[in-house]
């Protein structure tokens, strides 16, 4: 009896000490953060004015017409982020194949190619077996050439 008296006291200890560490009870745990991003000033102070109209209609109508701006804004937002995404795939696929030789001299040769146009030199999109010869004959253009 005196072994499950100890065992007891050594229990009610540790877990006494343990909410005193951590501040909650072990049971009484809750998420400390949402996955919703919290709202700005602007929209609360929105929610607040909506919320005193008295009419029900005139209020749904106020809540809908904010609804209809939060969603303008989260489409633009994601807009943006589709344009990064794409933006941060292209920068990948360019450094991936300039990671191989031949990558590289692609590179150099479409570099070259770009100052020959500035000269007027060559017209259309760069095709690297047609390019060479031509920064051949005109190697003064840039750096590239």
């Amino acid at each position: 009896m005196a072994r499950d008296c100890c065992s007891v006291a050594v229990f009610v200890v540790l877990w006494w000490s343990s909410i005193q560490c951590f501040g909650t009870l072990p049971g009484n745990t809750r998420p400390t953060t949402t996955a919703r991003p919290a709202l700005s000033e602007g929209t609360l102070l929105l929610l607040q004015t909506i919320n005193e109209i008295d009419d029900a209609e005139k209020r749904m109508n106020a809540l809908h017409a904010l609804l209809e701006k939060e969603i303008d804004v989260l489409k633009a937002e994601k807009e943006r982020d589709v344009f990064r995404l794409n933006k941060l795939e292209e920068d990948l696929l360019r450094a991936k194949g300039l990671m191989t030789a031949r990558g590289v001299f692609e590179r150099v040769v479409q570099l070259a190619f770009n100052e020959q146009k500035v000269k007027n030199k060559v017209k259309g999109k760069c095709n690297i077996a047609n390019t060479l010869p031509i920064i051949c004959d005109n190697p003064q253009a840039g750096r590239f050439s």
